[in-house]
């Protein structure tokens, strides 16, 4: 590839591509995660302050926690000189564990809500107890990596 004193066009369009493909996965991220938690406080499952909406309907504190963490690793990361592009490329999964911390916390209550009705959620042939322990596990492991 002849470069003429400045990148390729290939090179810059392949550049191009990878800013795109990084912000359109962390914007699908946060979307995804706030649209869960949205739903899930729709169905009881979840706080109902994350039912507020916008006038376009919108879930906007669903959308606040979703971007927060994301937010907050892009500050920490760019005290040590890490660039916008690593820190596209190493957090746009970030919003995910919102929403794996949501699904686990909901499963959860609702295994809470099985036994407070007396319908043994632990004692049932579908191995109720390894479920329910590792939504715990899960549980504390979304929470170390927000604590992290």
């Amino acid at each position: 590839m002849k470069t003429y004193g400045g990148p390729s066009v290939t090179l810059l369009f392949l550049q191009i591509g990878s800013i795109m493909t990084r912000f359109t996965a962390a914007s699908s991220a946060i979307y995804g995660s706030s649209r869960a938690a949205s739903e899930l406080a729709e169905q009881k499952q979840a706080p109902t302050a994350l039912l507020v909406r916008n006038d376009g309907g919108r879930p906007v504190p669903c959308f606040v926690i979703a971007a927060l963490p994301a937010l907050l690793s892009f500050i920490a990361l760019s005290e040590y000189g890490k660039s916008v592009l690593d820190y596209a490329a190493e957090s746009s999964g970030t919003p995910m564990v919102f929403v794996s911390l949501t699904i686990f916390v909901a499963h959860l209550k609702s295994s809470k809500e099985r036994r407070r009705r007396r319908q043994n959620s632990v004692n049932n042939f579908r191995g109720g107890f390894i479920r329910e322990a590792s939504s715990w596990f899960g549980t504390s492991f979304c929470c170390v990596v927000v604590l992290s």
